[in-house]
């Protein structure tokens, strides 16, 4: 495009995956951009932090300076407050097009990563974004251990909630496992069956919640009795909510599979030749920031091999 500056490659998402890829993009002494709505994403909001490898003990904030401080001792600069529209191959190159503030910006790159992350489906309940980080979590690998001794419940039909029932069931008192339906039709039967044997696990079914009580943090919730009608609360100190995680991949016409999350190779590489794909956006299992940060640094390395041979590509 006319006026317009070729960077080797655009990096869409500054957490994890992102800053991962850009650090070694750095290295190798590449031009390109790290563009991104806001730096941290999902790890910024994790608490506290105890199974990143290298570092004992941290919390999500810590953790982003970390990588922000390794970002700038590159000299690595984030065009921090723009949101990606779009990330499109056109002939030879990428077009990656952002706003911010109302006014579009235009890159034009031999390459880019992908490493939007994901968010979590949420409740959307009163009381739900007033206390996420006071009691309300989306993660129990993450934020499980501060509730030792606690009360807790799980919200969610899924493995994912099955699993955070039968892993506060070796920290909490006692776990409520919510599930909106009269059984786990989405849970595997042998997790269903560890639940049901799980001594400190009380499950609650066909209850819909519709509220997280507390002021300064969680004290309780209130669900309704689908099979009834009537309204009942559950006192506990901390909320697990697993209802689904939504991938932020609608910026990019790749394949992806039924959850929307982009489909890679083990080399990072999408179905479309010269985007590559990293973290938690991608069908990659596990959603672990050390799992996040070590498909950056693949993706990266991907695309250092695909821009040395750019100019030869059909």
């Amino acid at each position: 495009m006319k006026g317009v500056r070729m960077y080797d490659t655009v990096i869409v998402g500054a957490s994890a995956a992102g800053m991962s890829a850009a650090i070694y993009a750095a290295r190798r002494g590449l031009s390109f951009v790290v563009v991104s709505k806001d730096v941290g994403g999902e790890m910024l909001l994790s608490g506290e932090i105890g199974n990143y490898p290298g570092v004992k003990d941290t919390n999500g904030f810590e953790l982003t300076e970390r990588f922000r401080e390794q970002m700038e001792e590159y000299q690595v600069a984030i065009n921090e407050g723009e949101e990606v529209m779009s990330v499109k191959k056109e002939s030879k190159t990428v077009i990656v097009r952002s706003r911010k503030g109302g006014e579009e910006q235009v890159y034009e790159s031999k390459s880019a990563i992908i490493a939007t992350g994901i968010h979590p489906r949420c409740l959307s309940v009163p009381g739900e974004e007033e206390l996420r980080g006071k009691g309300v979590t989306y993660c129990t690998v993450c934020d499980g251990p501060l509730y030792k001794g606690k009360v807790t419940a799980t919200i969610g039909a899924g493995n994912s909630a099955l699993e955070s029932a039968l892993m506060m069931n070796e920290i909490a008192q006692k776990v409520y496992l919510v599930n909106i339906y009269d059984k786990f039709y989405k849970g595997d039967a042998v997790l269903v069956e560890k639940v049901q044997a799980a001594e400190r696990v009380e499950i609650i079914t066909e209850a819909e919640t519709t509220r997280i009580l507390g002021k300064d943090s969680v004290e309780g919730i209130e669900y309704r009795d689908k099979k009834t009608g009537e309204r009942k609360t559950i006192a506990v100190q901390g909320v697990m909510v697993h209802i689904g995680m939504v991938p932020n991949s609608d910026i990019v016409d790749v394949e992806k599979n039924s959850y929307g999350e982009i489909v890679i190779d083990k080399a990072c590489r999408t179905s479309e030749e010269g985007i590559f794909a990293a973290g938690d956006v991608t069908d990659v299992p596990y959603k672990q920031l050390a799992i996040a940060a070590g498909t950056g640094v693949c993706a990266a390395l991907s695309m250092v091999e695909y821009v040395n041979r750019w100019n030869d590509t059909p």
